[in-house]
């Protein structure tokens, strides 16, 4: 059985798993064993609705896709503009929380790592059908030739069939796929809560002290000392902002552990106040909870979704920049002004404080 006080070299006395008892609050909220098992079934709820959708409106999505693909290799075109991809960033965050943990035992650890091994495959194909998807309107945007987006439109169509081959392979199109997932997390469900207040707190806590390091001596020097490319592009500001997006999937994806501090604008700058008024029922913002006894700082978890919005529009557009040149379309895009921006943008964050108060609130 699981336990979080207990490896193969180390157990620790029964008084101090009583002192930890007592010092940890009781979770009231959803444990992480069921919000897993509600994502996966959502997950697999999800992508039924679409290959329903796809059999009842087929003609009118080929239509509107101009795809030549058929059926389930439809999928791709849809499952980017549904909800699901929110679902599998909610599971990877806590899969890769547990997949870091030092305190599962063989069987368990096998288990948590085939079930993210699965999620990241589907989390990246709905990537790379998002940026294929995106590629090929903003060429036809940009005016590109007939026979130019004729090419995108199949290179979307391939991403499209990669995506449904990754689902059938990892067994999304089997009515049992949700089930079988939940199965080997059974063991979560076992925990007490404050076992898994701990293992979860401990694991934010080592990944954002990590992040903080990374920032200041490998991205922000990296991303302002190279040569602007694709490369360092995605070497370090992707990278950034990908880091910063998993802290705040961490904090969402533990509502039974975490809730926001309730909302108001007193006492908040201007500025401070346009953050959470923007960003006030955001679906990346929120965490769907109430009265957790780990509060999390509304204002700063706000602010960090501002952070990952505006690297995401940054990174974004800069990945549309090089496969624009790529595809020997021109772009208007300032390279050395772009790359000073998300320099700035990234020391900005640095001396933000926005990691030291989430630091604060769940040591």
């Amino acid at each position: 059985m699981f336990s979080f006080f207990t490896n193969k070299t180390t157990t620790i006395s029964t008084a101090l798993i009583l002192m930890l008892t007592l010092l940890t609050p009781l979770v009231r909220a959803e444990t992480t064993y069921r919000q897993m098992s509600k994502d996966y079934t959502h997950l697999q709820s999800g992508i039924e609705d679409i290959l329903k959708n796809i059999k009842n409106n087929k003609d009118k999505i080929t239509a509107s896709t101009k795809s030549k693909n058929q059926d389930e290799d439809l999928l791709g075109y849809l499952i980017t503009e549904s909800n699901i991809r929110l679902t599998t960033f909610r599971l990877q965050a806590l899969l890769r929380l547990l997949n870091n943990s030092s305190f599962l035992s063989d069987k368990e650890s096998k288990q948590i790592k085939e079930l993210y091994k699965d999620i990241k495959t589907i989390e990246d194909a709905i990537g790379k059908m998002d940026e294929a998807a995106t590629t090929l309107a903003n060429s036809v945007k940009k005016g590109a030739s007939d026979k130019k987006i004729k090419q995108l439109r199949d290179k979307a169509d391939e991403q499209a069939q990669a995506l449904a081959k990754v689902y059938k392979q990892a067994g999304w199109f089997k009515k049992d796929a949700a089930k079988k997932s939940i199965s080997k997390i059974d063991f979560l469900s076992v925990m007490s809560p404050q076992e898994e207040s701990i293992l979860i707190r401990g694991q934010i806590k080592k990944e954002i002290q990590s992040f903080q390091e990374k920032i200041k001596n490998e991205w922000i020097p990296g991303m302002r000392d190279e040569v602007f490319s694709h490369d360092s592009m995605e070497l370090y500001f992707h990278e950034f902002r990908r880091e910063i997006r998993w802290i705040s999937l961490y904090f969402s994806s533990s509502p039974g552990i975490f809730s926001l501090s309730p909302y108001n604008l007193e006492n908040y700058t201007l500025s401070q106040k346009s953050i959470l008024e923007a960003y006030k029922g955001h679906k990346y913002a929120e965490i769907a909870s109430e009265n957790s006894l780990y509060t999390i700082d509304r204002y700063a978890f706000y602010n960090l979704t501002h952070y990952i919005e505006l690297a995401g529009d940054a990174k974004d557009v800069a990945e549309e920049h090089f496969k624009l040149l790529k595809e020997k379309i021109k772009s208007d895009l300032d390279e050395d002004q772009f790359k000073n921006d998300m320099v700035k943008m990234m020391l900005d964050f640095n001396n933000s404080g926005i990691f030291l108060e989430l630091l604060k609130t769940i040591d």
